[in-house]
């Protein structure tokens, strides 16, 4: 998603991506993720680096077959931590991008520093809401819901990422927060926004769940979008 925003994917030197990733404008090879690579996908990178999210299994596969990788460590940071991170593991790989990242540094410190959201009480549902029937999970520390937290957002309160909610709790001492559900469908480049009831909204958005940049744009859409 970084190479998108910096408009790199059509860089000869861009050998493939994972299918988990909703780039636009990318043409060359598209790999199926994770743990399930085969001996094939390491007889076509060849050399090449890679670069994947950290996590358990994929550091012993790519440990048993290459060390030409870059593990990206997101848990638990917030979209504007991951870009500043990202941006720093790509740097070196980079040429002729300074213009680029300095730009893309600037739309970061703008972002960051809003703070409209001081007081706001929010609830973020993983998935939409149909109907008053809302899915099963808030999402409380991740994502684009961190960077709202640290904008003074209250929400559903909990030490977990995720969590499922209670009846009673909401009925009660969450009864008048506006309720969310969040969704990435149909490769939308804008929020679209759907009333589903009062207080309860639909947001759809293209990388809403993909920690880094494209959390960025979503944050700045939402600061901007005025709910009833």
């Amino acid at each position: 998603m970084l190479l998108e925003e910096l408009g790199l994917l059509t860089d000869k030197n861009l050998k493939g991506i994972s299918l988990f990733h909703p780039v636009n404008n990318f043409n060359g090879k598209k790999y199926g993720g994770g743990i399930f690579l085969g001996e094939k996908f390491f007889q076509e990178i060849g050399n090449s680096i890679i670069f994947y999210d950290q996590s358990r299994e994929l550091n012993k596969l790519f440990s048993k077959k290459t060390s030409k990788v870059i593990s990206i460590n997101s848990r638990g940071k917030n979209p504007f931590e991951v870009v500043v991170d990202n941006i720093r593991l790509l740097e070196s790989f980079l040429d002729k991008c300074t213009d680029r990242i300095k730009k893309l540094n600037l739309l970061l410190q703008k972002v960051r520093d809003n703070r409209s959201l001081k007081n706001k009480q929010l609830i973020f549902f993983l998935g939409k809401i149909n109907s008053n029937l809302k899915p099963d999970k808030i999402i409380v520390n991740d994502g684009a819901i961190l960077s709202f937290k640290s904008m003074g957002m209250k929400t559903y309160k909990s030490d977990f990422s995720y969590v499922s909610w209670s009846a009673k709790k909401m009925n009660t001492e969450y009864k008048d927060y506006q309720q969310i559900g969040l969704f990435d469908e149909g490769n939308v480049n804008r929020l679209v926004v759907s009333k589903v009831g009062d207080r309860m909204y639909n947001l759809n958005f293209r990388g809403v769940f993909i920690p880094g940049i494209r959390q960025v744009h979503f944050v700045d859409e939402f600061l901007k979008y005025k709910f009833d």
